[in-house]
């Protein structure tokens, strides 16, 4: 115990410096005399590479010990390392382990080995059954695809398109503030959804746009650029291109190629910030080492006269 404990000091910075080194360490030590939270920590810091090299089937078997001595906790992790590892048939029973314990997550996991015959038999209605549990339950994910799955249909599980039913879900996980829901919803407005020649939901940039921003202001990079994108075109809203600079910011910030060509192209029309061809350059060189080609032309136009620093790192 007196090892364990040492490691979470170690681990936490409690009355010493952080040092995940040391606190590997002292759990590894712990772990070998089965201590079960010893176990456990290390499997973490194994499965996450946290201060020592990443090893996934150190961290199953490590996690897997701990679930056996009961450490609830330690029975999700282990299924979604042997799910990844492919011993499905393991995972499913972990899983089981989980859901018993009263994981929400392990009840949508099992659905989808069941789903998908991974580590037993197919079974599409006991599949459906663990996704509306876990929906129902509140878990963003399984709203999220269960509400995907219904407003499209999805003959396998048996489940006829149903756009009220399905978005109504989306909703539920979105008000959670899970992005891919938010996103799906702003596909289904963006596009509309048509089915055997029957319009089931109508096109409604503004109401995308909504959503769009929503994402945005979660942290979705993709939402963020795209949101960016329409204000500054002016889909779905009054064109707005200063207002459209703070969302290509902060995608930038997260590092999404797009969103340095928007910014570049910004810089270099003038339109929306401050005409600045030397940060136009930067920004297109940027997006071009990111792999956006189409930056490789206005760079290029740019540079024709000028010999910015970013010029020369084409």
């Amino acid at each position: 115990m007196a090892q364990t404990n040492l490691g979470v000091l170690y681990d936490t910075g409690r009355g010493t410096e952080e040092d995940n080194v040391a606190a590997a360490r002292w759990f590894r030590e712990a772990a070998r005399q089965a201590n079960p939270v010893a176990q456990y920590n290390l499997a973490l810091m194994l499965h996450q590479g946290d201060g020592i090299p990443q090893n996934k089937a150190q961290a199953a078997a490590l996690y897997g010990r701990a679930a056996e001595q009961g450490v609830p906790l330690a029975f999700l992790p282990h299924a979604e390392l042997l799910s990844e590892l492919g011993r499905y048939d393991l995972a499913y029973a972990s899983y089981q382990r989980a859901e018993d314990a009263g994981s929400v997550e392990a009840a949508y996991r099992k659905g989808v080995l069941l789903h998908k015959g991974l580590g037993v038999a197919a079974d599409p209605a006991a599949a459906l059954a663990q996704y509306q549990k876990a929906a129902e339950a509140g878990l963003p994910l399984a709203q999220q695809q269960l509400g995907v799955m219904t407003t499209l249909g999805d003959p396998q599980l048996g489940l006829v398109s149903d756009p009220g039913t399905g978005i109504a879900l989306l909703e539920q996980a979105g008000e959670q503030g899970f992005a891919p829901a938010l996103m799906e919803l702003a596909y289904l407005y963006d596009g509309a959804l048509v089915v055997d020649n029957q319009v089931l939901v109508e096109k409604d940039q503004a109401r995308a746009l909504s959503y769009l921003v929503k994402a945005a202001q979660v942290g979705n990079a993709l939402a963020q650029n795209a949101a960016g994108e329409r204000i500054l075109m002016g889909v779905g809203v009054e064109a707005d291109p200063v207002g459209a600079v703070d969302f290509f910011i902060a995608a930038a910030r997260q590092n999404y190629p797009n969103a340095f060509f928007n910014l570049g192209q910004m810089h270099q029309t003038g339109i929306g910030l401050e005409q600045n061809l030397e940060e136009a350059a930067k920004l297109y060189a940027q997006a071009l080492e990111r792999g956006v080609q189409e930056a490789r032309e206005p760079l290029l136009a740019v540079c024709a006269d000028s010999a910015f620093a970013a010029c020369f790192l084409r």
